[in-house]
């Protein structure tokens, strides 16, 4: 259901709902921005709008941890060499 990739107007579209997600630094308050009017339209029965607060710390994985670790499994379990 994820079309962010296809510059659609909102991140995930299903049969009838559709879902904007957005996120906030919680040290600068609850607000998101929204980029265009046309991402809280939609023809859809429902749609939502979530929101997610991040607050940045020194603890837990980095994206690029993630990635190398989902790498790893990748090669572990296939055995061979990944691009």
């Amino acid at each position: 259901a994820w079309v962010g990739p296809d510059l659609d107007k909102q991140d995930f579209l299903m049969e009838r709902s559709a879902v904007e997600v957005k996120s906030y630094r919680t040290s600068k308050g609850s607000t998101v921005s929204i980029s265009s009017a046309q991402q809280l339209t939609s023809d859809k029965e429902s749609l939502f709008l979530a929101a997610y607060g991040l607050t940045p710390t020194d603890n837990g994985l980095s994206i690029e941890d993630i990635a190398d670790s989902v790498k790893e499994l990748i090669v572990s379990s296939s055995g061979e060499n990944l691009d």
